[in-house]
């Protein structure tokens, strides 16, 4: 997964030192915001070599550099909890809810097994050891099922199914029945299965419907405090205390996947997310270690358990404790004693850069890393949306790109060092393509890109002619600043990687963004003379890698990009075409127009 060439020292090129000191959250005002995107672009970036001031061996844990392999690789021999197969009776309880599931008690079981393989490690909320699928809701069980036979589809051994309108319809009954203030856990899990499945595995409407459905979600989240008040270290050695231990992970671990989600929004699509201040507000424990989480009994749960001492980590408790009181981004009623630090914590750790994060984390441990990497990308949304996250930098906002930038770098190359001897799984490939798309959300505009490509809407909104040409024009601004040619060399770095390699549930987004950077750049950088680019030849996938391998590869800027970037394009077009996905059929007929304007 690594790469040979070095690494962005952000910092190193401008003076500017980060004192975690500097960095700060909390109700005090934010400084004064940048006015436009386009107006003030962050300092030139360099590939110069990088250290990363992280303490790998710490973040390692006690086991060094030898990693445990990822959550789903390992489950491919591990034996399944007892209820793994389920049979008519479930079926039937099933069926008599929801009688338009078309499924059998075969299809039902493929599509749950490949749910625990495949989606459970990209959204790990439900516990599996202690998960009871006969007491389970039956929304719940046909989502678990739905989304499992979608991932079927996309790996290319599922019927062809449609499950678009029975999403829908579950979704509209939670929405109905199951949202009042006494919401379970179990109910959030359904709810966001269902924003999974429209968002990953549907078409531009139910991308749209997931969209606005979803602060539903967060609200209910916001109300309840769900896992605000921290994880408490479990007494006895039963299995009671197992399976109540395992609950309050599962709420722990749903708030994050709901923060993750609300994230994506911003980061993905850059449409504004819904939630209200700072996700920071939750200031939740870090998620368990997955040894504890993946542990299918007590006496496995209680052998691989950590000491109470080392589950709390309060590096800030000599200067300033815990905190109390109202939290912001929390329902004005929702009242805590005591909170630990937490999420926040390490999360600002890693955007100072100075030294390995405070609590301890597993660094294949992905979803751990993941949640890190959702309050990173948090802030650069709020930097350039001047919300009221209240992050606070010493030099005020013209160096949060740089600042952004130079911590998600670091964070890929201290995971990347991690998992580099492992093989590619379902994590790693969510932590590749998500690492690429905020990349390309910190330091360009997904919407612009895809307006000055010709989409004709984005996220439900119709695109005009006047929001076209203002599009085009941006672009032409975009690609003369220092961010354009980190982004595009980035990009480049990726789509050596990924390509021709096995996709995830996230590649199709990833690579069609990051080709649009690679298009947009060369369209808006080139030359007067050269208005267009010359057709694909007869064998693109050599000449799109010959075009990234050159990229990748310059020592300084490149100035315009013609030969290959139609045959990148048309490269792309196809394999999104086998995905056989709507959305990434839309994505590709977009492309083809591209590269079909340029035949003209």
């Amino acid at each position: 997964m690594g790469s040979d060439m070095p690494e962005l020292d952000v910092m190193a090129n401008h003076n500017i030192v980060i004192d975690p000191a500097d960095l700060g959250f909390g109700l005090w005002p934010p400084d004064p915001w940048e006015a436009l995107l386009h107006d003030a672009f962050a300092p030139p970036l360099d590939d110069g070599p990088a250290d990363v001031p992280w303490d790998l061996n710490a973040l390692l844990g006690p086991h060094g550099t030898q990693s445990r392999t990822q959550e789903s690789a390992e489950r491919g021999n591990a034996p399944g909890p007892p209820h793994a197969q389920v049979g008519t009776a479930l079926l039937s309880r099933v069926l008599a809810a929801y009688p338009e599931l078309q499924i059998s008690v075969a299809e039902l079981n493929e599509s749950l097994s490949t749910y625990w393989s495949h989606v459970a490690p990209s959204f790990p909320f439900i516990h599996r050891g202690t998960f009871d699928i006969d007491a389970a809701p039956p929304e719940l069980v046909i989502m678990m099922a739905v989304t499992g036979a979608a991932q079927r589809r996309r790996g290319g051994s599922g019927a062809p199914r449609d499950d678009r309108r029975l999403v829908r319809r579950i979704r509209a009954r939670l929405v109905e029945d199951r949202c009042g203030l006494e919401m379970d856990v179990a109910t959030l899990q359904a709810y966001t299965l269902c924003h999974v499945y429209d968002v990953w595995h549907g078409d531009a409407e139910t991308l749209f419907v997931a969209q606005c459905m979803w602060p539903v979600v967060v609200a209910h989240s916001r109300k309840q405090g769900i896992g605000v008040t921290g994880r408490v270290a479990p007494e006895g050695h039963t299995a009671a205390v197992w399976a109540a231990w395992a609950k309050d992970e599962e709420r722990r671990r749903a708030a994050y996947c709901i923060v993750t989600i609300d994230t994506q929004i911003s980061t993905f699509w850059n449409q504004h997310p819904s939630r209200q201040l700072s996700i920071f507000a939750h200031n939740l424990s870090m998620p368990a270690p997955r040894a504890q989480w993946e542990a299918l009994t007590a006496a496995e749960w209680l052998r691989v358990r950590e000491p109470s001492s080392t589950t709390q980590h309060d590096h800030n408790a000599g200067r300033r404790g815990g905190r109390g009181g109202y939290l912001p981004g929390l329902h004005p009623e929702f009242q805590v004693s005591f909170v630990t630090e937490g999420y926040s914590s390490i999360v600002l750790a890693a955007l100072a850069a100075e030294g390995p994060p405070p609590l301890r984390v597993d660094i294949d441990n992905s979803f751990a890393v993941g949640v890190i990497l959702t309050g990173l990308v948090a802030i650069a949304w709020d930097c350039r949306t001047r919300g009221g996250m209240g992050i606070r930098f010493r030099d005020g906002t013209k160096h949060w790109r740089s600042i952004v930038l130079n911590a998600v770098v670091a964070l890929r190359a201290a995971y990347e060092l991690g998992v580099g001897h492992l093989p590619a799984c379902v994590e790693t490939r969510d932590m590749r393509d998500t690492l690429a798309v905020s990349i390309i959300s910190i330091l360009s505009d997904i919407p612009m890109l895809q307006v000055a490509a010709g989409a004709t809407s984005i996220c439900g909104a119709s695109i005009g002619p006047k929001q076209y040409a203002d599009g085009k024009r941006r672009l032409r601004l975009w690609a003369t600043s220092p961010d354009a040619w980190t982004c595009l060399w980035q990009s480049a770095r990726y789509l050596r990687e990924t390509l021709f390699a096995d996709w995830g549930l996230y590649t199709p987004w990833a690579v069609f963004l990051t080709t649009l950077v690679v298009w947009a750049y060369g369209s808006a950088a080139s030359r007067e003379d050269q208005r267009h680019f010359p057709g694909p030849t007869d064998n693109p996938q050599a000449a799109a890698t010959a075009l990234l391998d050159g990229i990748f590869a310059s020592p300084t800027r490149v100035d315009h990009l013609d030969h290959g970037v139609a045959d990148l394009v048309v490269t792309v077009a196809a394999k999104l075409d086998a995905t056989g996905s709507l959305i990434d059929r839309t994505n590709a007929q977009l492309l083809w127009r591209l590269t079909a304007a340029k035949r003209r």
